[in-house]
C-alpha cells in the first residue's frame, strides 16, 4: 500500500481507480477458482495441477510460484531497504550512510529463518506484529494525507491520465494483489476452509477500499 501514492501519480486518478479495482476484481475471481479446487482436491498449488492436468502442469504451476515469489520478495526487500537507508539518514541527520546492499543482508538475517517455518500457524504472533505495525502506518499516512488537504483548502491539480508513465502503474496494481501464493496455507489454517471464499470476499472489499483510498488521497 505504501507503494500506491508514486503509483497514483504514475497513472493517474481515474486511470489508477480503474485498473486497480479491476485488478482487484480480476484476483478476487482467481482466488476464488483456487478456493473452490482445493476444496475438492486437497493437495498444494502444485499437487493439485499435477493431479488434474499432469506433471508438466505441476512443474509449470510449482516454477510460476517460485518466479513470482522472488519478484515479489524483492521488490519488498529493495523497498524496505530504501526506507531503512532514509530513516538512519534522517536519524544521525545525514551523518551515517549505509549502503542498499548493507541493508539487504542485515534483512536476511531475519528473513532466512523465518523462510524455513512451512507452517503459516507457527509464525502467527509475528504476523499479527506485522499487521500491527501495517495499520499504524496506515493511520499516519491517511491522518497527513487529510491534515494536508485541510491546510491546502482542498485537493491540488490532478491528472486524470499520465500517459508518460501510465505502464509502470500496470506492474504496481498487479503486485498490489499478489497474495496467491497465501491463499492454500491460509484456507489450511482455519477451523472450517467451508467459511473461507465468504471471509476473502470481506477482505477482498475492505483491502480494495484502503488501497483506492490512500492511492487517491496521496
Amino acid at each position: 500500500v505504501l507503494f500506491l501514492p508514486r503509483a497514483y501519480l504514475n497513472g493517474g486518478m481515474m486511470f489508477s481507480n480503474l485498473v486497480l479495482l479491476a485488478i482487484a476484481l480480476l484476483s478476487f475471481w482467481c482466488f476464488i477458482l483456487l478456493v473452490n479446487v482445493r476444496l475438492k482436491v486437497h493437495a498444494s498449488f502444485g499437487d493439485m495441477g499435477g493431479k488434474i492436468y499432469g506433471r508438466w502442469f505441476r512443474t509449470l504451476i510449482n516454477s510460476s510460484l517460485v518466479i513470482s515469489q522472488i519478484g515479489f520478495s524483492s521488490a519488498y526487500i529493495v523497498f524496505v531497504s530504501e526506507n531503512l537507508q532514509a530513516f538512519v539518514l534522517a536519524v544521525t541527520k545525514c551523518r551515517t550512510f549505509i549502503d542498499i546492499k548493507y541493508m539487504i543482508l542485515m534483512q536476511m538475517v531475519v528473513f532466512l529463518p523465518l523462510s524455513l517455518y512451512r507452517n503459516i500457524n507457527n509464525i502467527q504472533k509475528l504476523a499479527l506484529i506485522a499487521d500491527l505495525f501495517i495499520v499504524l502506518g496506515l493511520v499516519y499516512l491517511y491522518y497527513y494525507d487529510i491534515l494536508t488537504l485541510v491546510n491546502n483548502h482542498g485537493i491540488a491539480d490532478i491528472i486524470q491520465f499520465n500517459k508518460d508513465d501510465w505502464t509502470l502503474f500496470i506492474g504496481t496494481a498487479i503486485f498490489t494483489f499478489e497474495g496467491i501464493g497465501l491463499i492454500i496455507p491460509i484456507q489450511s489454517g482455519m477451523k472450517d476452509p467451508q467459511k473461507f471464499p465468504r471471509v476473502l470476499g470481506v477482505v477482498m472489499i475492505a483491502v480494495t477500499v484502503v488501497f483506492i483510498s490512500m492511492g487517491a488521497l496521496s
